[in-house]
């Protein structure tokens, strides 16, 4: 099985996406329909069903969004969600609750800097090899 994160977001709140990443140049609207999925509340996991997309967004101080193919499955999406969490934590130096301190945020305004990370964790999940199968290939090639 092939999983296909297609989109990811990290949000201060529903109202503003701090950075959007997509696989796809080609999907439109996906921002908004998480928009949606995030205002449902502050709730730890939220997961809903577009057409062929899965979406699933995560809050823990602030909002962690996706867009997979609707075969992926939930778990494979929080891990997406909770490794672009771990990511933007130690982008933040392990300090989350200062993005809602900050009184310069605008929307998208990490897209650039926060990019390289995006592109790696969705490297990372867009595969149908685990990690785990990859790293014991390499512990016996070495």
């Amino acid at each position: 099985l092939i999983v296909m994160i297609e989109y990811g977001c990290v949000a201060r709140d529903p109202n503003l996406f701090l950075c959007e990443y997509s696989a796809n140049p080609e999907l439109k609207g996906v921002g908004k329909m998480l928009k949606n999925l995030m205002n449902e509340g502050n709730m730890p996991r939220n997961v809903t069903t577009k057409g062929d997309l899965l979406l699933c967004s995560m809050y823990d101080v602030i909002f962690f969004g996706c867009a997979c193919s609707s075969d992926t499955s939930e778990e494979k999406a929080f891990r997406f969600l909770e490794d672009l969490k771990e990511a933007f934590t130690a982008f933040y130096k392990g300090n989350l609750e200062a993005v809602h301190k900050q009184t310069n945020l605008k929307a998208n305004i990490l897209d650039k800097p926060f990019q390289p990370k995006f592109e790696k964790i969705f490297d990372n999940h867009n595969t149908g090899i685990s990690r785990a199968m990859l790293n014991k290939a390499f512990a016996k090639v070495e």
